[in-house]
């Protein structure tokens, strides 16, 4: 008796491989593009998404260090240790 794949399994690569057409696509349009900002502010929705990292990533690091004291001094000994390798 040969195997047959589920239809939710069919269903799931035909997404992967239609999604994968999509990010090629747009990755070679991106590419034949000149290389500057302009041509990566024209994708569609690429300005807000990476404005959405950066807040998120600053959100993150003043939650993550600068809030609490014992936090702002572990950012102040990990910013000295980095002073004293590279000087």
């Amino acid at each position: 008796m040969p195997l047959r794949a589920s239809s939710r399994c069919v269903a799931r690569a035909r997404l992967r491989a239609g999604s994968a057409l999509r990010a090629a696509g747009c990755g070679r349009w991106a590419l034949t593009r000149p290389v500057s900002w302009q041509g990566v502010d024209s994708l569609p929705l690429v300005p807000q998404l990476l404005e959405l990292v950066g807040i998120s990533f600053s959100a993150w690091f003043v939650y993550r260090y600068l809030i609490y004291k014992p936090d702002r001094e572990e950012l102040k000994l990990a910013i000295e240790e980095l002073k004293t390798k590279v000087l």
